[in-house]
C-alpha cells in the first residue's frame, strides 16, 4: 500500500520543526533547509512538514518542501499531514504536480480531514470552507487530485464528476513526475470506519496510536480490508 521499494525493511523519518520554529517567532527557511540536508546525510529516509492556517500557524507545507526538494535529491519528502480541504482542489493538483516534477517523484502526501477542536473549526471558516462535512471533503478531493493526475494517459478520462465538483478539461494541468500522481496516506486514528477508509481509498496510513502492538493490530487489518476489497488504481 505505501509503494515501499523496499518491504519489509524499516524506514525512519523526521519531522521538520517548522511548529517549533513558528512558536518562537522565527519563519526562516534556511534553517529548516539545512536541517533537511542534514538528516540526508545522516541517513534519514524522508523528512515531513506539517500544515495549518490559524490553528497551529507555520509555513506552508508545499512551498516549504519544493525547496527541500531542490536542496535534497534522495530523501522522501512528505506532509504529516496536509489539511487538502483548506485549498481549491484544481489548485492544489496543480501544485502537487509541480512539486512532484521539482522532487522527481520523491513526494508522498499524508492528508488529514481537520481536528474536531475549536482551533481547527475557526480555521476553516477563515478559510470558507464548511467544518461539517469535512471528511467526505477530503476523499471527494483525493479522488479529484488523482483524476487530473491520470487524465493525461492515454485514453483516460478528462472530467471528474462528483457530490461537491463537477469539472472538465483536467488533462490541461500539468502531469506529475510520477504516473498517476503521488501516494495519498490518511492521517487518522484507528476507529473501523477510518481502517476502512483506508483500506478503500488511500494508498497508506499515518497513524496516531500509543504503542507499536496498536499500530501492528491496525496495520494488519488494513491489509485484509485492502485485498477484500481488491485492486484499485491510483
Amino acid at each position: 500500500m505505501t509503494d515501499d521499494p523496499r518491504p519489509g525493511v524499516p524506514r525512519v523519518g523526521v519531522l521538520l520543526p517548522t511548529r517549533e520554529h513558528a512558536l518562537a517567532g522565527d519563519f526562516a527557511a534556511a534553517p529548516l533547509l539545512e536541517f533537511a540536508r542534514r538528516a540526508e546525510q545522516l541517513g534519514f529516509d524522508s523528512v515531513w512538514a506539517g500544515d495549518s492556517l490559524t490553528a497551529r500557524p507555520r509555513l506552508d507545507p508545499l512551498v516549504l518542501l519544493s525547496a527541500v526538494g531542490a536542496v535534497t535529491s534522495e530523501v522522501t519528502l512528505g506532509t504529516a499531514a496536509l489539511t487538502a480541504a483548506l485549498r481549491p482542489p484544481l489548485a492544489g493538483a496543480n501544485t502537487i504536480a509541480a512539486l512532484d516534477q521539482v522532487c522527481d517523484s520523491r513526494l508522498v502526501l499524508g492528508l488529514g480531514a481537520g481536528f474536531p477542536i475549536p482551533e481547527s473549526e475557526a480555521e476553516f471558516a477563515a478559510a470558507g470552507v464548511p467544518f461539517e462535512g469535512r471528511v467526505g471533503r477530503l476523499d471527494e478531493t483525493a479522488a479529484l487530485w488523482r483524476a487530473a493526475w491520470r487524465s493525461t494517459r492515454q485514453g483516460a478520462p478528462t472530467g471528474f464528476e462528483g457530490r461537491r465538483w463537477r469539472i472538465e478539461g483536467l488533462d490541461r494541468l500539468p502531469a506529475p513526475h510520477r504516473p498517476g500522481g503521488p501516494p495519498l496516506w490518511l492521517a487518522s486514528s484507528d476507529t473501523p470506519r477510518v481502517l476502512e477508509r483506508v483500506a478503500r481509498l488511500y494508498d497508506g496510513w499515518l497513524p496516531f496510536l500509543p504503542s507499536a502492538e496498536a499500530y501492528g493490530r491496525a496495520r494488519r487489518r488494513i491489509e485484509e480490508l485492502a485485498v477484500a476489497a481488491g485492486p484499485r488504481t491510483r
